[in-house]
């Protein structure tokens, strides 16, 4: 599988040297574009469920004192560079910078998904996002290293070396947008669950 983020130079400079310590996974000094794109296969190769989770599915989810929202359901992989000059994160999958499109979820929010084995049944951000790492790093060990921040130095064409922190991002993202049912109609929100069954006596639903 070749994975590889479709705008990555908009947003990194094309050619960027990244120096970190190395592993199986990549070479001491890497190009930018290389890391993201091993990044994002480390995600994704354990299995097709979470691959089609980054790519987005149709979903809903539900936080406190709010009704339920419909959109796309994405984990989003993400990489953030810091240097004293310099500091951004990017959407491994898309390129983009982040926050340029969709709403990062809250751990205590809940979603939903028909089209995805990993929610099909209505299931916590936090025990969801908690249990992908947990498979990501069974897969790929060695990308546990990115899941914390770590320094690394920077080479931009044109420029001197940085120092700087480099550190692989996960969260959960809302796109939102209605779904339609079959005959063009809104689809209606399952509500034969109970959120009480969920979340702890104490939370913020109640």
């Amino acid at each position: 599988m070749n994975f590889q983020a479709c705008t990555v130079s908009s947003v990194l400079n094309s050619g960027t040297l990244i120096k970190l310590p190395k592993s199986q996974l990549w070479q001491e000094y890497s190009l930018a574009e290389d890391l993201i794109s091993v990044l994002l296969w480390s995600v994704t190769r354990s299995s097709y469920a979470l691959k089609q989770l980054v790519d987005g599915v149709p979903g809903r989810t539900l936080e406190p004192s709010k009704t339920w929202q419909s959109g796309t359901i994405r984990l989003r992989p993400s990489l953030s560079l810091e240097a004293p000059d310099n500091a951004l994160a990017v959407d491994l999958m898309t390129g983009e910078r982040l926050g340029a499109r969709g709403l990062v979820l809250p751990d205590v929010a809940v979603v939903q998904s028909d089209k995805s084995l990993l929610c099909r049944v209505p299931i916590r951000v936090e025990d969801l996002m908690q249990s992908r790492k947990e498979q990501i790093r069974k897969y790929t060990p060695d990308i546990e290293i990115l899941m914390e921040p770590v320094s690394a130095e920077f080479l931009e064409p044109g420029s001197d070396w940085q120092l700087g922190v480099i550190q692989l991002g996960l969260d959960l993202q809302l796109i939102p947008g209605e779904q339609f049912s079959h005959n063009g109609q809104p689809e209606q929100l399952p509500v034969q669950f109970s959120l009480s069954a969920l979340l702890p006596h104490d939370d913020l639903w109640q």
